[in-house]
């Protein structure tokens, strides 16, 4: 004869789940190379958004940008990193709405707060669709 399983304690009614539309927490990511690639990644699908929502206006729209900006270290240290100085070091797309909401989407990342020195970050991105004639 199996073992009866335990009935699921009540909640408590100290405990209340967040309401639906709370947005979600926010990862901080390290300031250091993975964790700056772990962020990018983290932001494909706004950086996603924004390429598809101009490539539909220009089909022909695509490029490298390389984004720079600086992690500069918290006034309080449980305050993420500031990110400053965000920018475009380079870009061949060559459409400043695109490359803004880009800039945008970057500028939402968190990091915790670098030890010492600013982090000086330079950060290729390459954007293109299979319409645009790569692949052939």
């Amino acid at each position: 004869m199996a073992a009866p399983t335990p009935a699921a304690a009540p909640a408590s009614e100290h405990t209340a789940a967040p309401p639906d539309d709370a947005p979600p927490p926010t990862q901080r990511f390290t300031p250091d190379r993975y964790g700056i690639k772990a962020a990018v990644e983290a932001a494909q699908p706004e950086l996603k958004e924004c390429y598809e929502a101009w490539l539909a206006a220009d089909p022909t729209l695509g490029g490298k940008v390389v984004l720079q900006f600086t992690l500069r270290a918290a006034a309080e240290p449980e305050r993420p990193a500031e990110i400053v100085d965000v920018g475009m070091a380079d870009s061949s797309v060559g459409h400043p709405m695109m490359e803004g909401c880009v800039l945008n989407a970057i500028q939402g990342l968190e990091f915790e707060s670098p030890h010492g020195d600013d982090v000086k970050v330079r950060y290729p991105l390459f954007f293109a669709s299979l319409d645009a004639g790569i692949l052939d």
